[in-house]
This record gives C-alpha cells, sequence and structure tokens, in this order.
C-alpha cells in the first residue's frame, strides 16, 4: 500500500486550514471594526460645578482621551461606587481603542444601583463589539431594541441587522 500524504502534507494541511480560520475571523473580525467606527462617538461629558470635573470635561472634549484618563482613573480610586465615572472611563478607553478595559469599567457600573446603566448597555456593546465579542455584542443591542423607547434604540437595531449571521434579523414587534 502506497504512502499517499507525508508528515510535511499534514503539516501544510494544518498551516492551510489555520491560515483560513484565521482569514474569516479577520473579515468578521474588520466587519465589526467598521461597524464600530461607524457606531462609535464618545459620550458628551455632563458639566458640574465641581473644579476638577470641569477640568476633566475641558480635556475630553478636547478629545485628549490620554490626559482624561489620567484625571478618570484618580478620580476612580477616590470614588470606586461613582457610575459617572465609571461610565466616562470606560468611554474613554473606547476613544482610545482599549476595549478590554472599557468593558471592565462598563461591567463596574451595574454593581450598584445608578442612573447610568441604561447608557452603559449601549457602549458595553460597542466595547463587545470592538473586542470581537459580536455575541454578546449582539445580545445587548438585541435588548435595546427590544425596549419601548430607549438610547440608541434605533442604530442598536440597525447593529443587529448588520451582525445577524445566526440568530436572524431584527423584526419590530
Amino acid at each position: 500500500m502506497k504512502k499517499i500524504f507525508t508528515s510535511n502534507h499534514f503539516v501544510f494541511l494544518f498551516i492551510g486550514t489555520i491560515g483560513l480560520l484565521t482569514a474569516c475571523q479577520s473579515k468578521e473580525q474588520q466587519k465589526a471594526n467598521t461597524l464600530f467606527t461607524q457606531f462609535f462617538k464618545a459620550h458628551p461629558m455632563v458639566e458640574t460645578e465641581d473644579l476638577e470635573w470641569k477640568k476633566l470635561v475641558t480635556v475630553y472634549q478636547q478629545g485628549n482621551y490620554e490626559d482624561a484618563l489620567k484625571r478618570l482613573k484618580v478620580m476612580a480610586e477616590g470614588n470606586p461606587k461613582n457610575a459617572a465615572i465609571s461610565f466616562y472611563l470606560g468611554n474613554t478607553y473606547l476613544s482610545l481603542l482599549e476595549s478590554k478595559k472599557a468593558i471592565t469599567a462598563f461591567q463596574k457600573i451595574y454593581e450598584y444601583p445608578n442612573d447610568w446603566q441604561e447608557k452603559t448597555n449601549w457602549y458595553l456593546g460597542l466595547a463587545y463589539l470592538k473586542n470581537g465579542e459580536l455575541e454578546k455584542a449582539q445580545r445587548l443591542f438585541w435588548n435595546i431594541a427590544r425596549e419601548k423607547e430607549g438610547f440608541h434604540k434605533f442604530d442598536a437595531r440597525m447593529l443587529v441587522n448588520k451582525l445577524s449571521n445566526k440568530v436572524g434579523s431584527y423584526e419590530a414587534q
């Protein structure tokens, strides 16, 4: 009996399979990055009378996210349960394209009752999208889209439809 495949053939077959899987993942990640770029816009900061917060608002709104990040980290150390700080920290990380850190910051918001959770759903979904966690992103966008009224409801519907490969498209009920 002739040996048709040698160990070298299997190595090439294995490398080819890995290359194909990587290309598919890259194409999916490219789609996710395009959608992220299309839909992400840093949330505008809320003004207050606090002098440090005013300085933060200035640098954040000027797009100086590195400086804003430094200021937010200091504020977060002194106020670990402050949802507004966690929310803007997550937005700042997203603006710097650091999706894993953004996810961590956004997840802290759910630990305590607050008024930031609805807005956080949208930005956490975008962080998952940027991080390549498409199913988690789609689940959050689906929940937003199903709300009677909600922050970015119509954008969430569009994203659900664009991400719908397995689940199916969103249909208004």
